[in-house]
């Protein structure tokens, strides 16, 4: 018998956030994972014009970014979505007391601020696992009073104590 392993998704974040990235960017079409290839890659084959701006701004956070759309007009990149993948168990109402925000590294925070001073459009995918396989998505505007910040195991602040503007880019996720 070969080596069988078994692995708990509530005790594996990362292989949770994972699969949650991957889920999200089969319903979002034309939505790309950086984690998929490389931003040299990416340069090399993209046959769009991406400004200065646009450009250091994905190699900076190449990294970072969990998924990321490209709204093209005559091969120009015209706007830049980036999307935060979030993944969740599901919560009854009492629990969800004991969970009200989502963590979000410092870095995360950094470059969702970056983006919307460029006036890119930054977008929350909240991905909920149910019993039986059944999962749930929802797409929100990013609102930092959903978040706090969380790096390496010590709560840093609430994200929402941080002022961000709002965007003034409104899409229905059905719209992105």
């Amino acid at each position: 018998m070969l080596r069988q392993n078994y692995i708990q998704l509530n005790t594996s974040p990362n292989l949770k956030g994972e699969i949650g990235e991957i889920i999200a960017k089969r319903i979002l079409w034309y939505a790309h994972r950086t984690k998929d290839f490389t931003f040299d890659y990416f340069i090399e084959k993209c046959n769009f014009e991406l400004n200065e701006e646009q450009r250091s701004f994905l190699q900076k956070y190449w990294n970072t970014i969990d998924l990321f759309r490209l709204l093209l007009e005559n091969n120009q990149v015209k706007q830049i979505i980036i999307f935060e993948v979030k993944c969740c168990n599901f919560y009854t109402d009492r629990e969800k007391i004991k969970h009200p925000f989502m963590p979000l590294t410092s870095r995360t925070y950094e470059m969702i601020l970056e983006a919307q001073k460029l006036g890119f459009i930054t977008k929350f995918v909240k991905v909920t696992f149910f019993e039986n396989w059944r999962i749930g998505m929802t797409v929100t505007d990013f609102s930092m009073k959903d978040f706090y910040i969380h790096d390496g195991g010590k709560f840093a602040y609430k994200a929402s104590e941080k002022k961000i503007e709002n965007n003034e880019f409104n899409f229905i996720a059905n719209e992105i």
